[in-house]
């Protein structure tokens, strides 16, 4: 039987075990997923050594781990080394490979909500997923992006770091900046959160808004722009492509995103292009 899991800290709210436990049975695999909550101050190489301990083939990294483990792994696909931080790992012909499927999944969140990739778009927060989404966001050519955060320091040092058509400011800058976006995508808790609360936001009608934090209860303004008609996201969709394109690292086959939706009660995803991935093995 093979293991996998997640680590991280903390793991409790997570539904990935769930959704790999789905995809092991549709493939019909002898193998189980489970989380693993480690001390937070684990530091990269103890992180590698629970997973040899705990037998994983392979592993899903939370936070705080995704930059901590880089310089233990053996190899790291070239969108891990854009973003500086890895949220898989498995192991292959004896060697520790690391990838960032974050990239990925958010695409596919954006894809199956119609998202519009040629105008401007806000990200809100400079941790690492904002990093993820603007990569992302890079990778499928949208012509400006501007990344708010409450501490504009790091919006800034975020912009400066990944190039391109990205620019940064204070969060107070929302309500003017999200008038003429085409997606808009919440990457902040806690305090962030209640920092972009206090900021009126109107996007236009055509706008897609994505909240990734989808254990928040109450994200803000997703339910009153829903009820205004903007598409919205809540970060589902996101963990179910990422996860899908994890499970295909980890096992070389294939995983069914309607399965994952399924199974976290969303909707049917639009017609998706080809995943161009290739298996590995």
């Amino acid at each position: 039987m093979s293991r996998y899991g997640l680590l991280g800290h903390p793991v409790g709210h997570s539904r990935s075990p769930a959704l790999h436990a789905a995809w092991l049975r549709a493939a019909q695999l002898d193998g189980t997923y489970e989380a693993f909550d480690l001390p937070p101050d684990t530091p990269g190489a103890g992180v590698i050594a629970r997973l040899g301990e705990l037998g994983l083939r392979g592993a899903n990294l939370t936070v705080p781990f995704k930059t901590r483990v880089l310089e233990h792994l053996d190899h790291l696909e070239p969108t891990a080394a854009r973003t500086g931080a890895v949220n898989t790992v498995w192991v292959e012909d004896g060697e520790l490979w690391g990838a960032n499927t974050d990239v990925g999944g958010f695409l596919g969140e954006a894809r199956d909500l119609g998202a519009a990739m040629d105008g401007p778009a806000v990200v809100v927060g400079a941790g690492g997923a904002a990093r993820a989404v603007v990569v992302g966001l890079l990778e499928a050519g949208v012509p400006q992006i501007t990344v708010l955060n409450r501490t504009p320091d790091r919006a800034i040092a975020l912009a400066r770091d990944l190039g391109g058509p990205v620019e940064a400011g204070p969060i107070a800058r929302l309500t003017d900046t999200v008038r003429d976006a085409s997606i808009v995508v919440v990457c902040v808790s806690g305090a962030g959160a209640d920092a972009l609360r206090a900021q009126p936001v109107a996007p236009p009608p055509s706008a897609v808004w994505i909240d990734l934090n989808y254990w928040m209860p109450d994200p803000p303004h997703l339910a009153t722009l829903a009820a205004r008609g903007i598409r919205t996201g809540d970060g589902r969709r996101m963990l179910v492509h990422q996860g899908a394109l994890a499970f295909r690292h980890f096992t070389g086959v294939a995983a069914d995103p309607a399965v994952g939706l399924a199974i976290l009660g969303v909707g049917a995803p639009l017609p998706a292009t080809p995943d161009d991935t290739p298996a590995r093995g």
